[in-house]
């Protein structure tokens, strides 16, 4: 604190207001001062106003000759973005460090070398890593810089032993001991870290505890700027594994209450990267605090409290993206939008001719996004209250949340009702995934076998909670991993004579992004607009496409995406819009599928909105849908994104996505499910409908009774879709089949 206050002051003098110009030596100097405030906030994490301050002294140094203070200022805005598990961002400014190697020092050269090697090892690019460490090793060494070898061989010791080279990892940290020793060296307890971690990762675990104290002793001296929450979370994670539970519990509460500390970089990537990265110490936490309540029953506190620190952990990135008066997004400038549109330039380009430069260039794009959100304020930090009293303030007679999350030993389930908060211990991660994959494939090629298994499949998540949650009409589901591809409505609760009594035939199943995002918002209006958007026009042979000229050569850059035209959505929404009223109802058709149609509509506020089109898989991270829109001006397939829904943040308070598995992404630890369900809720919806396989193209006969019972006052969308599928179950057709109605699903926060 003393020494940014010193830096802010030097900073404040060179700095008087007659000074209109600055010649370049008074521009780098500005520049070598905020670099050196920003590595103060650095290192008391507050990474959110170092990286702010990284940046302006970038900007500045970019306008002088100063290439090594340039670099210098790449690589500490890399190391940030490494913190937050960002490594896209960081390796593209590590990448742009090396740019500028004329005038760098050997030790800076292998500082971003070596930062280059934690990015690629953390991928698993462990040959690539293993490269970039040995060059900046030999840099080190030839230039004779203990200080900067010992640290590069901390950090190669915990890649190797995050890679399975436990050997080497032992190896690294004693060369990085002795140096340190040998030359006197500050920052022997991260050494000593490093050495207490390969020792528990071989089993020794007395070993390890010694290591780790030595590694305390050093720790806590106000010079060192050693993470104290990791130390604390590996020597949990020891005595978790030795079963000193109560040990655990303490090591594990102050590494996440110092973690939960950190300043995150207020951007959407850099949220979501951090709580994935934190989501082990969340579940070993569960792990320890619920081994131990179980233990010693009546123990109600502590079980509490675990299910308020993995609530907490799907918090932060969702809840900050929710639309507010006066937020980032009306900040942003014009440039943002242009950096949109050039996405979807190279995420078309990716989905008909991919490759690596396509990628990069992608890549690059999200992290300049990223960096014009900050600068236009981004996300602050939102308001956390107490999930536990939050929920029973929300829960009816006839309500029950239920909350799993998934381990490596064990998987916990917690529920809460009007009657109280239950815990129950279920399978591991691993069996559990295994159940859901095969009766998620016997579901969708209709096996013999889907009734068993998914008998199964409830017993083994749902059946020991039975007692308290089997009565309640009503479940709200806050879920993880690979729980949310599994199409749970259709899971066999009992059996009547032959027949499978299905999950959504006795209970409303509505998915929720965690018990923090609840809230009390009135329902879908009933006498809201309808807007539907379908049955776009994909291709210029089709004859709907008014600008088809004959022999007309395609437009340069037009992309290969051939699109078969969706027959049936068009009377999808002709059904939909008649279930919810014509005269209430706007309907986008053909041509008029557009963006900017479809900019227009949502201006007008409307209480639905139905998409019908092809949803194609993003080339992201994150594997998100792309919605597939009429064809633009350039004869070109427009496509709506996850990135452009969420930052243009226009929703109604239902929206449905009626194409092909658009439920389908990746599921995160901590962040939960991505794709084009958190976009929109992202951007305002209250619930988003959407399915987690492709769906028949047959008219909406679905969707007419999910919008009569809509309709009906004092109905959910939740609701709605349980009497949907069971009018489809008894409707003696091939839609009374799980295949068809199992799909689909509800994600709504309202309650």
């Amino acid at each position: 604190m003393a020494a940014r206050a010193r830096y802010t002051e030097a900073l404040a003098a060179l700095l008087p207001l007659e000074i209109r110009a600055h010649s370049e030596q008074q521009t780098a100097l500005e520049a070598q001062i905020l670099t050196n405030i920003g590595g103060c906030y650095y290192a008391t994490r507050n990474y959110a106003s170092a990286l702010r301050t990284f940046m302006q002294a970038r900007a500045l140094a970019e306008g002088t000759a100063q290439h090594a203070l340039l670099a210098i200022v790449g690589v500490n805005i890399s190391s940030l973005y490494f913190e937050m598990d960002n490594l896209d961002a960081a390796e593209d400014e590590s990448q742009r460090s090396l740019q500028v190697l004329d005038g760098l020092s050997a030790g800076q050269c292998a500082q971003i070398h070596c930062q280059l090697g934690r990015i690629a090892m953390r991928r698993g690019q462990v040959a690539a890593g293993r490269r970039s460490y040995a060059t900046a090793l030999d840099l080190a060494r030839q230039s004779g810089l203990p200080a900067t070898e010992a640290s590069v061989l901390e950090h190669y010791s915990y890649d190797l032993l995050q890679s399975g080279d436990a050997s080497g990892a032992r190896q690294r940290a004693r060369e990085a001991l002795q140096l340190r020793l040998h030359d006197h060296l500050a920052g022997t307890e991260v050494a000593y870290w490093a050495l207490g971690r390969a020792a528990a990762r071989a089993g020794e675990t007395h070993a390890a505890e010694r290591y780790y104290q030595l590694a305390f002793k050093g720790a806590t001296e106000p010079r060192s700027s050693m993470p104290l929450w990791a130390l604390y979370r590996d020597r949990g994670k020891l005595r978790l594994q030795r079963g000193r539970l109560r040990g655990a519990i303490s090591d594990l509460r102050i590494a996440l209450e110092q973690a939960e500390r950190v300043a995150v970089i207020p951007t959407d990537d850099n949220r979501i990267a951090f709580e994935s990265g934190l989501a082990e110490i969340y579940q070993d936490f569960v792990e320890a605090g619920n081994s131990l309540a179980l233990r010693t029953p009546g123990n109600t506190a502590l079980m509490r409290e675990t299910f308020e620190a993995n609530e907490r952990g799907r918090y932060y990135s969702l809840r900050a993206l929710l639309p507010l008066a006066n937020e980032w997004r009306s900040h942003l400038p014009p440039l943002h939008g242009e950096l949109l549109a050039q996405l979807q330039t190279y995420q078309r380009r990716a989905l008909s001719r991919p490759s690596p430069a396509v990628r990069d260039a992608i890549r690059r794009l999200h992290v300049a996004l990223e960096e014009t959100e900050l600068a236009a304020g981004a996300a602050a930090d939102p308001v956390r209250v107490p999930a536990f009293s939050k929920i029973r303030r929300m829960t009816g007679t006839e309500d029950a949340f239920v909350s799993v999350v998934l381990g490596a030993q064990d998987s916990w389930l917690w529920s809460i009702t009007a009657a109280g908060l239950r815990m129950h211990r279920l399978p591991s991660r691993a069996v559990i995934a295994a159940a859901a994959r095969e009766f998620t494939r016997a579901i969708q090629t209709e096996s013999a076998d889907a009734t068993p298994r998914g008998s199964q499949l409830y017993q083994m998540l749902f059946g020991a909670a039975e007692k308290e949650i089997g009565a309640k009409g009503r479940w709200l589901l806050s879920l993880d991993g690979d729980l949310f591809s599994v199409p749970l409505t259709a899971l066999v609760a009992d059996t009547r004579g032959r027949r499978p009594v299905y999950l959504m035939e006795r209970h409303a199943v509505q998915y929720v992004t965690g018990a923090q995002m609840l809230h009390a918002a009135p329902q879908t209006p009933v006498d809201g607009l309808f807007i539907g958007l379908g049955d776009p026009v994909y291709n210029t042979a089709d004859p709907r496409y008014d600008g088809r000229r004959e022999g007309e050569p395609s437009l340069p850059g037009e992309t290969d995406l051939h699109l078969t035209r969706l027959n049936g959505s068009g009377r999808e929404l002709e059904i939909s819009a008649a279930a919810w009223g014509r005269e209430r109802s706007s309907l986008l058709l053909g041509e008029q599928a557009s963006k900017l149609r479809l900019r227009q509509a949502m201006r007008r506020h409307p209480a639905v909105l139905h998409l019908a089109t092809h949803v194609l898989q993003a080339p992201d991270r994150f594997h998100s849908g792309v919605i597939a829109l009429s064809l633009n001006t350039q004869r070109q397939v427009d496509l709506l994104s996850a990135d452009e829904i969420v930052r243009q943040a226009q929703a109604a308070p239902l929206v449905v996505l009626s194409g092909c598995g658009t439920g389908r992404a990746t599921a995160l630890p901590g962040a939960g499910l991505m794709g084009l369900t958190r976009a929109w809720i992202g951007a305002g919806a209250d619930a988003v409908l959407a399915t987690l396989w492709p769906t028949e193209d047959d008219d909406g006969h679905f969707f007419q009774p999910f919008y009569e019972s809509l309709r009906q006052a004092g109905t959910t969308p939740a609701m709605a879709l349980q009497r949907a599928q069971i009018a489809m179950l008894h409707s003696g057709t091939f839609r009374a089949s799980p295949d068809y109605w199992s799909t689909y699903f509800v994600v709504e926060n309202d309650r």
